[in-house]
């Protein structure tokens, strides 16, 4: 699968798809806030990994934080330079094309599972080379997907993918063990994200009780697992 021509789609004719994203985006700027109190730096540096639909950076800028944004898609880049001002490069996290220990805060969110294990191990080492010294890697993953349930077929070549290019699964236990290869403090923790307003009274009584499941430490399907790591 072709995840260039994926994205282009995605973040441009079909940026609807990030409709849903607006609960997990809100959380992590807020959470990015406490977490980023222990950091000297009084207005921090974020650079964005996958932009998206654009509103994690302009809910960074309200903030009040200097925003960078990193993303393979030119069509996404321009589109989102046009909404807000950012500072934008195209091109993926593993080739290097920042200068080291520039940034603050790196966030992924729902990034990794898109990386081959190859490509997954050059983005840990990119993003610690990124970080400045007691920088924080902050972001969220699919929590233990099953990725047969989402192989497709092409009606016309006959390839089979995955429909959002995942090829990582995780768990809680394997997302710290990678990480911890290069963070040597790592926090992780599994929760919903409910799309309230998109919902109708049934799916928010379902969202309400999924919120209750997760309270209580009982998780499913459709959960993310958030992480933050700090650079020594």
């Amino acid at each position: 699968m072709n995840q260039e021509k994926c994205w282009d789609y995605f973040q441009t004719e079909g940026i609807d798809s990030f409709d849903q994203s607006y609960a997990r985006h809100q959380y992590m700027a807020r959470r990015l806030g406490s977490l980023a109190k222990r950091l000297p730096a009084t207005r921090l540096r974020v650079l964005n990994v996958g932009v998206g639909n654009g509103l994690f950076e302009e809910l960074c800028i309200k903030a009040g934080h200097e925003v960078w944004s990193l993303d393979p898609s030119e069509k996404a880049v321009r589109l989102l330079e046009k909404k807000i001002p950012i500072h934008a490069v195209i091109g993926r996290v593993q080739d290097d094309l920042l200068p080291e220990n520039s940034f603050s805060v790196v966030n992924m969110s729902e990034v990794l599972e898109h990386f081959t294990d190859s490509e997954l191990e050059e983005a840990l080492k990119s993003v610690y080379r990124l970080l400045v010294s007691g920088g924080l890697f902050v972001g969220t993953v699919p929590y233990q997907e099953k990725l047969r349930d989402n192989i497709v077929v092409c009606p016309h070549c006959g390839e089979t993918f995955h429909r959002w290019g995942h090829h990582q699964s995780f768990t809680t236990q394997r997302l710290s063990q990678l990480l911890q290869q290069y963070f040597p403090a790592v926090n992780t923790s599994v929760r919903p994200f409910v799309a309230w307003s998109k919902l109708n009274w049934k799916g928010k009584v379902l969202g309400g009780l999924q919120r209750l499941l997760a309270f209580v430490g009982v998780h499913g399907h459709n959960e993310s697992i958030v992480f933050h790591a700090r650079k020594a």
